[in-house]
């Protein structure tokens, strides 16, 4: 059996590596005091940790980017361009309520993050105090050398998250799903901001649904099926409808993307006007078309008239 300092060994790894993870992917500025003083007990030094745009913030900056500049040349942008972009005298910072609306989404990643960290410690503890006494001490030693290592190499989640997997065939808790939903939101969240700067409150969008989407993405966002027109929403009522988290499957409502965890749909912007192009599969405003003919110009002996 695992004596209980082992297991507090073991508990403490998970949380250091909780920690550690929103401290170097979603900013040092969102551990409280007791994290700060767990961390530094654990001989993390967090004055080296150094991030300019955290994951997440660049996700929210990208959404932003996105909806403001046009579609074919965010298609073209390299990762290095967009960088660039950020630093430029091109980009206009992130006023007072896209700011908030960015530290809300960080404060929900939080608690997200160290949330799965403590279910899994909880779990843990409990699957650890009642392991058999048969349990090879090569595999006990596996797991805490696998954890350790982490921490020491400072690697990422997935890393973490398939060695841990691999290691005690229980690693019930997905951290890429967990991941994935936060970076997603936070990607929507910009492209919502971005939208409502140009628009106002009346901005609208719409949403870019993949041929995999399932059924719930498909009928919330589209007319009829994958690839018929998209529906138009207010952003202020995907807003009113908040999240899909807690809620039965029957009571599913359209929201800012993600619609589930493995959601991939994506915010679009929509131009008052613009009538939707079935060839190119997006919604284009119209070129104008006078209703009168027009003028026939015809010279005659060095005059120009018009008919």
């Amino acid at each position: 059996m695992f004596s209980k300092i082992e297991v507090q060994e073991l508990l403490n790894i998970i949380s250091k590596n909780s920690l550690f993870f929103i401290a170097s992917q979603l900013g040092k500025h969102l551990l409280l005091p007791d994290d700060k003083l767990f961390l530094e007990k654990q001989g993390i030094d967090l004055s080296k940790i150094k991030t300019i745009h955290t994951p997440i913030e660049q996700a929210y900056l990208f959404g932003h980017v996105s909806t403001l500049l046009d579609n074919n040349i965010v298609k073209k942008m390299t990762f290095k361009d967009f960088k660039k972009y950020l630093t430029s005298d091109k980009w206009l910072p992130l006023i007072e309520k896209e700011r908030a609306t960015l530290t809300a989404v960080e404060n929900f990643a939080y608690n997200e993050i160290k949330g799965l960290g403590n279910r899994y410690v909880q779990k843990l503890g409990n699957t650890v105090i009642e392991v058999d006494e048969k349990l090879e001490l090569s595999r006990k030693a596996a797991i805490k050398d696998k954890a350790k290592e982490a921490v020491f190499k400072r690697e990422n989640k997935q890393w973490l998250s398939s060695e841990l997997r691999r290691t005690t065939e229980d690693w019930e808790r997905d951290w890429s799903r967990t991941a994935d939903y936060i970076m997603s939101s936070a990607y929507s969240k910009g492209g919502i901001a971005a939208a409502k700067k140009r628009d106002g409150e009346e901005s609208k969008v719409w949403m870019w649904v993949y041929p995999q989407a399932c059924k719930y993405c498909i009928a919330a966002y589209l007319t009829n099926g994958i690839g018929s027109r998209p529906r138009v929403f207010l952003v202020s009522e995907l807003e009113r409808n908040g999240t899909n988290i807690g809620r039965k499957a029957d009571e599913v409502k359209a929201v800012i993307p993600p619609m589930h965890p493995w959601c991939r749909c994506t915010v679009q912007s929509y131009d008052s006007g613009s009538e939707w192009n079935e060839k190119t599969k997006t919604f284009k405003k119209p070129k104008y078309k006078s209703k009168y003919k027009p003028m026939i110009k015809v010279t005659i002996n060095g005059k120009e008239y018009e008919g």
